[in-house]
């Protein structure tokens, strides 16, 4: 994880090279490190408990200073900026005349309080239970004037109309003919009639209403006439709930987890508990069924993501509902089973997971700075690797920037938001990393060969240090030793970035890959390498392959 550095030009660009022109490196470290010193921490104390991408903007939430609460903040130029959570009204007694609909653009919802007078415009809503038989919930309100008081009327403009021919729904821009004026419908509630007779009256919920309505002229859709205005001066102020008490400022509790969660019924749905996976279906309130699918197997919480099939960490392994329908909880439904004494040893610590649309791949975020990451393509596990970061995670989301594009951003406990996945270091610190190979017999298990040097095939987009450790006989020796024991080499390996020779040749496309010759000294009738790389700047490498010269020796006895 780390950053990408900006800057504004001024002039042409001047080409430079890096191996020409030795200031070049440093000026664009000294660059990122000067963008790294401007990015905050988000106000408050403690982890960060969430964090989302919304309309391009991150989102995050932490405890405020003290504890009491916690902030919502949204990133900016300027750094992190507090969300104001608006002013909350409780209400009740909803009635059918229609739901309002908070306006998030142009001007909102207005509700007003019939006895007190007050008014405020509508920027939030959630409530239990069927409007139209009677919900409670609360609303959010800004740009307050007056005091709402207890069990007054709310009222809202709903605009009556009748002799409605062809159906208006919500979402619809509708226009009166004669006035010009136009509104936007949030709602539609029929009292009589239809529209197919003709005859449909009622009341139209809008939001971003311009003006006072004629009585009489038609509502248009469009261009098409839909029903006639029914009233002299619409729209009118029309009772749709009772205030449950007064209003009152919004706070978030502190602790816990912040997600955006998006519910999206499309038929059968599953529901997943610590031990029981039920499935949920139907399509509606009307026919909902939820049945218990199987018992004995469940996820741990945080850990479940949606992918081509829905992953989960069970008791077993790293799950799914797709291999969980196949097998049921025995261990063929696992995908982690290769590496189950680890998985067994981390289950109860997994607190977090995200998938990495871009990669195919399933994280989980263990409590003690590691993870692993299984990449899952096809149905089939290609391979899990675990890892360990440089900061403890406590939130994480995958999302969609302004451009479409995936990203990932984590939060940490020590408050920062980190965009994972970025750049070439832990914020600014080292990335250690290695990979160990199986050791290799090479054909002949029981002869013993004298390894010599090894051609290591990588590319590179910049140059790097890799240390190569061989290891024989599965880490042992021969005793008395013949050859002195096999130590740490190390080899530069140089960056095979395009320049301007690779625009104009032929070969253009052919991925360049450099050879990098490492002598070596050891006896074996196997071997095996751990290749390590330490750095902050230097860009991951690709090894294709391994080329090693040996001579053979004796049979060992």
């Amino acid at each position: 994880m780390g950053l990408y550095a900006t800057s504004v030009a001024y002039g042409p660009p001047v080409l430079r090279d890096a191996d020409a022109d030795a200031s070049l490196v440093t000026e664009l470290r000294s660059a990122i490190e000067d963008q790294r010193s401007i990015i905050t921490a988000v106000p408050g104390e403690g982890s960060v408990l969430g964090v989302w991408v919304y309309n391009g903007f991150i989102y995050a939430f932490r405890n405020k200073a003290g504890g009491a609460s916690a902030g919502m903040y949204k990133s900016s130029s300027a750094g992190w900026i507090e969300v104001s959570l608006g002013t909350a009204l409780n209400f009740d007694g909803t009635t059918t005349s229609g739901e309002p609909t908070p306006g998030d653009s142009g001007t909102p919802t207005t509700l007003e309080g019939a006895t007190s007078g007050a008014s405020g415009d509508l920027a939030g809503i959630s409530y239990s239970g069927l409007w139209e038989t009677g919900a409670s919930g609360t609303m959010v309100l800004t740009n307050i004037s007056g005091v709402f008081q207890d069990n007054e009327d709310i009222k809202m403009p709903l605009l009556a109309f009748d002799t409605g021919s062809s159906e208006i729904s919500a979402g619809d821009t509708i226009t009166g003919d004669s006035s010009g004026k136009t509104a936007e419908v949030t709602s539609v509630t029929i009292t009589s009639g239809t529209w197919s007779g003709g005859s449909a009256a009622g009341y139209i919920s809008i939001k971003n209403n311009t003006g006072t309505w004629t009585n009489n002229e038609n509502i248009t859709v469009l261009g098409v006439n839909k029903a006639l205005v029914n009233g002299a001066a619409e729209p009118t102020a029309v009772t749709v709930a009772k205030a449950d008490g007064t209003t009152y400022e919004q706070t978030l509790a502190p602790g816990g987890k912040y997600e955006f969660i998006n519910y999206n019924f499309r038929g059968d749905a599953t529901g997943i508990t610590r031990n029981e996976t039920f499935m949920l279906y139907g399509s509606s309130s009307a026919d909902w069924a939820l049945k218990r699918f199987h018992q004995g197997t469940g996820a741990v919480p945080y850990t479940l993501q949606k992918m081509d099939q829905t992953f989960f960490l069970d008791d077993r392994g790293i799950t799914s509902v797709f291999t969980v329908q196949a097998f049921g909880d025995f261990q063929a439904a696992v995908a982690s089973d290769s590496v189950d004494p680890y998985i067994q040893k981390k289950k109860d610590n997994a607190i977090l997971s995200v998938k990495v649309r871009a990669k195919n791949q399933y994280r989980l975020f263990f409590d003690d700075k590691t993870g692993i990451a299984m990449t899952y393509i096809n149905r089939q596990n290609q391979g899990i690797m675990p890892f360990t970061l440089k900061h403890q995670i406590s939130s994480v989301c995958s999302a969609e920037d302004s451009n479409g594009f995936e990203v990932i951003y984590g939060g940490f406990d020590d408050g920062y938001v980190r965009k994972i996945d970025s750049g070439t270091s832990f914020d600014g610190q080292s990335v250690p990393s290695f990979i160990r190979t199986s050791y290799h017999n090479y054909g002949s298990p029981q002869t013993k060969k004298r390894f010599r040097d090894l051609n290591l095939e990588v590319n590179a987009d910049t140059s790097t240090t890799l240390t190569i450790q061989p290891s024989f006989d599965y880490g042992g020796t021969f005793n008395p030793r013949s050859s002195p024991s096999a130590s740490s080499y190390t080899v530069d390996v140089t960056s095979d970035q395009w320049n301007e020779d690779d625009i104009s040749s032929s070969a253009t496309g052919v991925t360049v890959v450099a050879s990098e010759r490492i002598k070596i000294n050891g006896i074996g009738t196997n071997m095996g390498l751990i290749i390590k790389n330490e750095a902050i700047y230097d860009k991951p490498i690709t090894l294709q392959g391994v080329v090693v010269n040996y001579s053979p020796r004796g049979i060992r006895r």
